[in-house]
C-alpha cells in the first residue's frame, strides 16, 4: 500500500503560535523549551486531520510516534544536579518527570484527548528510520483512510557538546522539532509525495558507488554521510529537502536518500511527486 507525506512541520514554523497550540498554561509552564516546541509541531501537524474529516481524531489516527537519539538532555541535567545539591533529598519531581523518552507524545495525547496506539523509539541515528518503518506498517494495516503522526525530536547542551567535542566527533549543537503526518490515502491536491520504500543496507557505499547503483532510478539523488555528526535527527533535514525539490519538479519525479548516521546502518529512502 502506498504511503503518502501529507504534512512536514518544523520548530520555526510553530515558534510564535505555541500559547495558541499548547493552551493548558500550566502544562506548557512545566514544559522545557525543547518539549514545548516539539509538542507544538505535532499539534500543528494534526490540523489537517481536524480540518478535513468529518471523523473524531481517535478513528483515524492510527499512532502517535516519537524518535529521539538523546531525548531530553536538558532536564535529565537539572534533575541530577538537585540530586547532587540537595543530597538526594527534598527533590522536584518535575524535570524527572518532563525528562523521560515519551515526554513529547505522552503530551501531544494528553492534550489532544488521544487514546491509542503511541510509541517512541530511542536508537541513536536509527531512530527516524526505525519510527517511519512502524508508521508504514500500521497504515498498511488500514483499508480505509488512516494518519500517524511521526514527531522526531532531539537536545542539546552545553555539557554534551563538550563531551561530544573529546570524543573528536564534530557536534550539531541544534535543538531540532520536526513532525511528519502520514497517511495511506493521497490528498486532494495537485501534488503529492508518497514514500515508496525504506531500506537498509549491510555496508556503507561511497558516493561514486550510489550514483552508479541508484542514478537510473531516480531525477534527484541525496547522498549524505553524517558519520562525524551526533544529532540523531539530521537524516530529517535531507528528507524535508527532497520533498520540497520533489515538489517543484513535479509529478513523476523521484527521488533516492542514502544517509549514513554515526552509530547506524546506512538507509535508502526512495521518494516520488505523484
Amino acid at each position: 500500500m502506498a504511503i503518502y507525506i501529507h504534512q512536514i512541520i518544523q520548530e520555526q514554523d510553530v515558534a510564535d503560535n505555541i500559547n495558541s497550540l499548547i493552551s493548558n498554561a500550566g502544562l506548557r509552564r512545566r514544559m522545557s523549551k525543547q518539549v514545548r516546541l516539539a509538542v507544538a509541531t505535532g499539534i500543528e501537524a494534526l490540523k489537517h486531520i481536524e480540518e478535513s474529516e468529518e471523523h473524531k481524531l481517535n478513528k483515524v489516527l492510527k499512532g502517535i510516534i516519537t524518535a529521539t537519539g538523546f531525548g531530553l538532555i536538558e532536564d535529565s541535567e537539572k534533575f541530577l544536579c538537585n540530586i547532587i545539591e540537595n543530597g538526594n533529598e527534598l527533590l522536584n519531581p518535575t524535570a524527572f518527570i518532563q525528562s523521560t523518552f515519551n515526554t513529547v507524545g505522552a503530551n501531544i495525547s494528553l492534550l489532544k484527548s488521544y487514546n491509542g496506539y503511541n510509541m517512541t523509539y530511542v536508537d541513536n541515528g536509527n531512530s527516524l528510520v526505525s519510527a517511519l518503518q512502524d508508521a508504514i506498517l500500521l497504515l498498511n494495516e488500514e483499508d480505509d483512510s488512516a494518519f500517524v503522526l511521526l514527531t522526531a525530536f532531539d537536545e542539546f547542551t552545553e555539557h554534551i557538546a563538550q563531551i561530544i567535542a573529546e570524543l573528536s566527533h564534530s557536534p550539531i549543537i541544534e535543538n531540532r522539532a520536526i513532525s511528519l503526518l502520514l497517511s495511506n490515502k493521497k490528498r486532494d491536491i495537485e501534488l503529492n509525495i508518497e514514500l515508496k520504500s525504506i531500506e537498509y543496507l549491510g555496508n556503507d557505499i561511497s558516493e561514486e558507488e550510489f550514483k552508479q547503483q541508484y542514478s537510473s532510478q531516480a531525477h534527484k539523488l541525496y547522498y549524505k554521510d553524517y558519520r562525524g555528526i551526533t544529532s540523531s535527527t539530521i537524516n530529517a533535514d535531507t528528507l524535508i529537502k527532497a520533498t520540497e525539490e520533489l515538489k517543484l519538479l513535479g509529478r513523476g519525479h523521484k527521488a533516492i536518500i542514502y544517509d549514513a548516521i554515526l552509530n547506524a546502518n546506512p538507509t535508502i529512502i526512495a521518494l516520488e511527486c505523484i
